[in-house]
């Protein structure tokens, strides 16, 4: 466990981690809040926020490159920016302008994808692509036809290839391929995610990787309990996943835990581990962290780093790594 406690400072946050060990959080200095960028051989790089934002939600790539959407001093309106080492932010233009732009992503190849205006009948699925703007929610109704409501972006890998989920609505009475779904957009064509289990339940996708690999949450449309699955569609693998250590409002250490492990049961039967007790390490190893009440687990890169943010007994935030051993 390494504490990115910043000496003098109020308190700090982990936000995100790439691949390459680069930590994005934001640290509060009196009233003045900033961001950083720190790994372990480089230290801390200390990034302002653009002129007459505030705090937002942000998303980093393994190259270093953040996309966000900040709020403005003086309103409500959420802005989308995108920032490198080089350039450091500017604004996609195009796609500001809206209160509600959520789900963001950012793959290696500096493609953002999200929501805009998410949870209604106009939800609407942007990809951002070397400059263009690519609005994929009226192809998706070209390909599957019928009332959607709720279109969620999800996620990109560095294919290119996007998951959503959408809300089916019921065509007629009687109709039972209703419900949330789970669809792929890849090589420019839209495919529904297992659709023969989405049809006997709702499905939802989570996360996917380089490989192919997902994860998905799967319900009872009339009630029960809501189970992750580790999905790979090429090879016909679809496995239960095992959730972590429980914590805050009992949810799981990561829904993003790719890449985790396959292992087998008792009985010999396959299912998807992520594994390590977060929880339990900070009590062991940061004693001075008051872990029950408000340790968050933030971000997890693909080799099982991870970050969060938990107050010390004296109630201020500190930033932390875990890392595997």
């Amino acid at each position: 466990m390494i504490d990115i406690g910043l000496s003098s400072i109020d308190s700090s946050e982990a936000i995100a981690i790439n691949d390459r060990g680069q930590v994005l959080g934001s640290f509060q200095e009196g009233a003045d809040r900033y961001l950083f960028l720190w790994d372990e051989n480089n230290g801390l790089k200390v990034i302002d926020y653009p002129p007459g934002t505030r705090s937002g939600y942000f998303k980093l790539n393994n190259n270093g490159q953040i996309a966000c959407v900040l709020w403005d001093n003086s309103s409500s309106i959420g802005r989308v920016f995108y920032w490198d080492v080089s350039s450091g932010f500017w604004e996609l233009k195009h796609l500001s302008g809206g209160r509600e732009f959520e789900n963001l992503s950012i793959n290696d190849n500096g493609q953002i994808l999200g929501t805009l205006n998410p949870g209604g009948r106009s939800s609407r699925i942007i990809l951002f692509d070397d400059g263009k703007k690519i609005d994929l929610t009226n192809l998706f109704y070209e390909q599957f036809p019928g009332k959607w409501g709720s279109l969620q972006a999800v996620s990109l890998n560095n294919h290119g290839h996007v998951i959503f989920n959408a809300y089916k609505e019921q065509k007629s009475p009687g109709d039972q391929n209703t419900g949330h779904k789970a669809f792929i957009w890849k090589n420019g064509i839209f495919s529904m995610i297992m659709p023969e289990i989405s049809f006997e339940t709702s499905m939802q996708c989570e996360c996917i990787d380089d490989n192919g690999n997902m994860i998905v949450s799967c319900f009872p449309k009339r009630g029960g309990e809501n189970r992750l699955f580790f999905v790979n569609e090429e090879k016909k693998e679809f496995f239960p996943c095992h959730w972590c250590e429980k914590i805050i409002n009992n949810q799981p250490i990561s829904v993003r835990c790719l890449p985790g492990e396959m292992k087998k049961d008792r009985k010999g039967n396959p299912y998807f581990s992520n594994g390590i007790e977060i929880k339990k390490l900070l009590q062991e190893e940061l004693p001075y962290y008051n872990v029950r009440n408000s340790a968050k687990i933030r971000d997890q890169n693909s080799s099982g780093y991870v970050i969060g943010l938990a107050e010390t007994m004296y109630s201020r935030g500190h930033a932390f790594l875990a890392v595997p051993d």
